[in-house]
């Protein structure tokens, strides 16, 4: 567009200038004074400064972060290019330099980015918004992004028709640079389901899943991730060494069309736990094989929409807080820090078993990649159509098929009635409840130890119909006769045991038909 419009900007107490604003520059294009002809340096750059201010109002809009309100999270959005900014972000700057002019090695820059800042934290000017990341939820609409600056819109309807492309922005709902999905195109049809076994995407389509619903219960947590739940269950890939653990989790993030975020757990790391989760997205913690004092107990917490608060550096009473906003997906060969039955119970589980390839499916890092990138379109077009069935499935569910997170589940289900696996579905959770009790009870050794001499008594020929009815300290003699070499072990001791027992008893109940009493 040509220029503007002339603002009139005062300069200290009582200098006026009329500015001439251009849409596409930030530079003063011709100063006109009502009281002087000529103003002093110092003046000049004061009027620069705020005609790039007004500039920035005009072309879009400050906001600042709701979860923080602070200059380091104060954005901007630029409705020209529909992309929103982090003010303190290089990629503003370099924007910002490029239409300006200012040198950024000079006070006049810095001068221009704290007045820049100001005007973000000024609520005459600005207000508070939480961005979207990867995806975002009003309601009954959902939005993925695409790209940076543009945004499908899903909608309610019963044939999944009821999608649209916008541009980033609409509705009040944005997404930031960087934290959205690679540009996608809107295909015709129903799209892939890349879990489908004879026509689906590599590794998801050709993993060697172990439990028969392992396939319904990881394409059940991916056609979820645009739900925007506040409580959501992390996925756990485990199995032995080449089954394609960090391999299937690596390609969630390839098909999303976003970098990989794959992180590992360290001893007291869990500041950096709850920063990485702040960030919102989807993030794996790979090879998660060694029990850690904080892990189990973090985890539990994010995947129930909890939030970690700290003292903000160099202040004595600032607060940061910082919330579960990502989607987690754990990868591990032994699962140590599932012997919390607190937090199995958090989980979705997908066990996967060794696969060589000589069934002539497709295995090579390189192969799988070309594969998911010559279907990407079509399978985020399948989980925007299924998406859209799903938030018009107003028909009832089956419930309390996962109590900790019924609301996953409620989607879950819908999404697959959509696809016509909705009984699938059912059957799916409710194993997902069996498999996190064994996953709890194979992760700790003297549970273990239980669930060995209770198998092996009732499979039995003799007492395969009879119940076990014992003490801890007959229990014991059980498990010696399956490991003699724990004979006289003080590892594991009658009271130990019983202890275990008691403090695992719902998980073994989820096993068998069990029942403690004490005395």
């Amino acid at each position: 567009k040509p220029i503007a419009r002339y603002v009139t900007i005062r300069v200290w107490d009582d200098w006026t200038c009329k500015v001439a604003i251009d849409y596409n520059k930030a530079m003063v294009a011709r100063v006109q004074a009502e009281n002087r002809a000529s103003f002093t340096t110092r003046m000049q750059t004061d009027i620069q400064t705020l005609a790039v201010v007004m500039w920035l109002q005009l072309r879009g809009r400050f906001f600042w972060n709701d979860d923080r309100q602070s200059f380091q999270t104060s954005l901007y959005f630029d409705g020209r290019k529909r992309m929103l900014y982090s003010i303190q972000s290089d990629g503003f700057k370099a924007w910002l330099l490029a239409h300006t002019g200012i040198s950024d090695d000079k006070s006049d820059f810095k001068r221009l980015m704290s007045t820049i800042n100001s005007a973000a934290m000024n609520p005459e000017v600005s207000h508070g918004i939480r961005p979207g990341a990867l995806f975002d939820r009003r309601g009954d609409v959902i939005y993925i992004s695409c790209g940076d600056s543009e945004m499908a819109k899903v909608e309610a309807s019963a044939d999944g028709s009821k999608i649209t492309m916008v541009p980033n922005g609409t509705d009040n709902v944005v997404f930031t640079q960087g934290a959205t999905l690679r540009e996608w195109e809107l295909k015709d049809g129903p799209g892939c389901d890349p879990f489908d076994e004879a026509n689906g995407c590599p590794p998801f389509s050709t993993a060697n899943y172990q439990s028969e619903h392992g396939r319904m219960i990881a394409r059940m947590w991916f056609l979820s991730l645009p739900s925007c739940l506040r409580c959501f269950p992390a996925i756990v890939f485990t199995g032995k060494m080449r089954s394609g653990k960090s391999r299937t989790a690596s390609a969630v993030f390839e098909l999303l069309g976003m970098k990989p975020r794959l992180a590992t757990i360290v001893k007291n790391g869990d500041k950096d736990f709850w920063v990485v989760i702040n960030r919102g997205g989807v993030v794996c913690f790979d090879n998660v094989d060694t029990k850690n004092d904080w892990f189990g107990d973090a985890m539990q917490l994010a995947c129930t929409g909890g939030s970690h608060e700290t003292r903000t550096l160099f202040e004595n009473d600032g607060i940061t807080t910082h919330e579960a906003n990502a989607r987690i997906i754990l990868t591990s060969n032994n699962p140590m820090f599932a012997s919390e039955s607190g937090l199995a119970d958090r989980l979705q589980i997908v066990r996967l078993g060794q696969f060589d390839g000589r069934n002539g499916k497709e295995v090579g890092d390189s192969s799988i990649s070309r594969s998911i990138e010559s279907r990407r379109d079509e399978v985020i077009t399948w989980l925007a159509r299924t998406v859209s069935r799903a938030l018009a499935d107003k028909e009832p569910v089956a419930p309390n098929v996962n109590m900790r997170h019924p609301d996953f589940a409620d989607f879950a289900m819908r999404a697959s009635r959509a696809l016509n696996l909705y009984e699938d579905s059912v059957l799916a959770l409710k194993s997902a409840e069996f498999d996190k009790a064994m996953l709890t009870i194979q992760s700790n050794t003297k549970i273990n130890y239980v669930y060995e001499a209770m198998v092996a008594h009732f499979t039995d020929p003799v007492t395969k119909n009879d119940p076990w009815v014992g003490k801890s300290s007959e229990m014991k003699a059980e498990i010696v006769k399956l490991h003699p070499d724990l004979e006289g072990s003080k590892y594991l001791t009658d009271t130990g045991l019983g202890m275990a027992m008691t403090r695992y008893l719902d998980n073994l109940q989820t096993v068998f038909d069990l029942k403690i009493e004490k005395g």
